[in-house]
């Protein structure tokens, strides 16, 4: 099976570490991760104690971490990452979607967080977008947050679709990336953030990227 993304050997230095209790759920992302990365490796562990002994013995480019472990969370992993110096990045995985729960992993340190109920592909998406510096959250994700955003008043008068075209502005989305994200067209898309702007009282995108990357930053989410 022909790999969903070109390799990139700046990106085939190191390897994955796929943390989750479920063997079969292992085994499938790990096949994703190989087919997608083949020149890299994906260790994986059962556990926090196990993921944080593969963390002290081998430097890893990517963790790709479910939040609900057998007797822990990937919170109590997160937290203990951060007390360590020069970890790599994390991918939260999960089947719950809850917007506290999302908050509290990104307020954790987390990079992105994508539902396992999510394609393949857009896991692919996910970790392409990590390994590269960015962050990503899934479109489960993404509809909890805007749901969040709107019940909580979020800032005035946003529709829900305006709602997820702010929260792509501040995850660092052009307008093709957001019309692939959305299933929108391009022009669509360039609608969206001209009412934003129009809205929000912004001259041009440069200050719509800028409004969307501070209010993240000042909830907590970024």
């Amino acid at each position: 099976m022909p790999a969903l993304y070109p390799s990139d050997d700046a990106f085939e230095a190191s390897s994955f570490l796929l943390v989750d209790d479920h063997p079969v759920v292992r085994a499938g992302v790990a096949q994703l991760l190989r087919q997608a990365w083949p020149q890299r490796a994906c260790d994986e562990a059962d556990s926090v104690a196990a993921a944080l002994a593969a963390l002290d013995a081998k430097r890893y480019a990517l963790v790709v971490l479910d939040l609900k472990l057998r007797h822990e969370t990937g919170l109590d992993m997160l937290l203990a990452m951060r007390e360590r110096a020069d970890v790599p990045p994390v991918l939260v995985m999960s089947m719950h979607d809850s917007p506290s729960l999302l908050n509290a992993a990104l307020k954790a340190g987390a990079r992105g967080y994508v539902s396992k109920l999510s394609a393949a592909d857009e896991l692919a998406k996910a970790v392409r977008s990590v390994l590269e510096g960015g962050r990503y959250w899934s479109s489960a994700v993404l509809d909890a947050m805007v749901g969040a955003e709107l019940s909580q008043g979020g800032l005035p008068a946003l529709a829900p679709r305006e709602w997820q075209v702010f929260t792509l502005l501040a995850e660092g989305c052009d307008k093709p990336e957001m019309a692939a994200r959305l299933g929108l067209s391009e022009s669509t898309v360039e609608t969206y953030r001209q009412r934003l702007r129009s809205k929000l009282g912004l001259a041009d995108n440069l200050q719509l990227v800028k409004a969307a990357v501070e209010h993240f930053v000042a909830s907590g989410t970024r």
